[in-house]
């Protein structure tokens, strides 16, 4: 605004997938937050995640931590809870991405334990959805209460959310195969750069499966490299999620991209 008036500009801004799983029917309060319970540590495949306990009632983590994973296969979970009191502990993940959290999406159970929750979560085969972020969600209260139910409020305990992608095992195991290996920027619109390092001299293979396991890119084939740093350019791939295995005398290791619309 001047002397002269007031002009209003306006623009649109077009955000593609944002990332995130789709809005929770409901978002479970804490009703009377007491004696240190609640969840301190939440450890899943790569989520590791330190929170206060219940004093932070329901918090909703889904876009700062977040983890991928196979169908068909199992995981190791490690809950923290308070250290005064015993709690109860459970976790879903809404496989079929409706906002709900079914009884048969129930992953996790753990009863009247101190502080230490471990178990192992298992991804079923068949009835989830693949390539897309969804919601986990677990939840604690003292064990003199019933079990954590998805959407009832719990009295001293608390919720917590979180994001998992599920995808299709393409036989690529994580391990520490080259130093270095990484692909930026992710996710990408035209083109992304593969680059890795090698200690030795040795063969490599690089290759680019699709979301359902299929190959669509030989970079390289079982070829003889020099030690040092090197960098690949991968373009003209259509929309959607893809990963690259990289191959080497240590073994085998995978980076999910995206390639945005």
């Amino acid at each position: 605004c001047n002397a002269f008036g007031c002009d209003t500009l306006t623009k649109t801004v077009t955000l593609a997938n944002v990332g995130g799983p789709v809005p929770a029917s409901c978002s479970p309060a804490t009703t009377a937050y007491c004696c240190s319970i609640g969840i301190y540590s939440v450890n899943f495949n790569t989520i590791h995640n330190n929170s206060l306990d219940g004093v932070d009632g329901y918090k909703d983590y889904t876009c700062s931590a977040s983890t991928n994973i196979f169908r068909g296969q199992s995981y190791s979970i490690n809950i923290t809870t308070g250290p005064t009191y015993t709690e109860n502990v459970m976790a879903w993940i809404d496989f079929n991405n409706n906002g709900i959290f079914e009884s048969a999406e129930l992953v996790f159970a753990s009863a009247a334990m101190l502080q230490y929750h471990s178990g192992t979560v298992s991804i079923p085969s068949t009835g989830v959805v693949l390539n897309t972020p969804l919601r986990m969600r677990i939840g604690s209260d003292y064990s003199g209460n019933a079990a954590p139910d998805p959407c009832t409020p719990v009295q001293y305990g608390q919720f917590e959310d979180y994001t998992v992608y599920i995808t299709i095992n393409v036989g690529i195991d994580e391990a520490s195969v080259a130093n270095g290996f990484a692909v930026f920027p992710n996710p990408f619109t035209n083109e992304t750069s593969i680059q890795y390092d090698l200690d030795v001299s040795q063969k490599v293979t690089l290759e680019v499966y699709n979301a359902i396991g299929e190959k669509v890119r030989e970079v390289l084939s079982d070829k003889l490299q020099q030690a040092g740093r090197h960098v690949y350019r991968l373009k003209n791939l259509e929309g959607g999620i893809y990963f690259i295995r990289l191959i080497t005398k240590e073994g085998m290791a995978v980076r999910r991209i995206i390639r945005m619309e």
